[in-house]
């Protein structure tokens, strides 16, 4: 598969599901709201894993996210959830 046939997708949240075989994230859309009740995010993609790879996955992430801190240009923090879940 070529990297021009891989769909390219936008997500501003995610939810992960682990098991005993492996585990899921699915990645969420929410739509824009002015005023009222949102409506609930919208799957928009799902990958589903082994465990070791969720294991690389997340020292992978860790340590991408430390190298962007170092940047002058890339100052940011992300919101701890509290629970175990990352929130975008």
């Amino acid at each position: 598969m070529s990297d021009e046939s891989l769909p390219d997708i936008y997500a501003d949240g995610l939810s992960v599901s682990a098991g005993p075989t492996g585990l899921t994230i699915t990645w969420l859309l929410s739509e824009p709201t002015i005023m009222g009740n949102p409506d609930p995010p919208k799957a928009v993609g799902r990958v589903r894993m082994s465990l070791e790879l969720g294991d690389a996955l997340v020292t992978f992430v860790e340590g991408s996210i430390k190298n962007a801190r170092q940047l002058p240009i890339a100052k940011f923090s992300l919101p701890s959830a509290g629970n175990g879940e990352a929130k975008a």
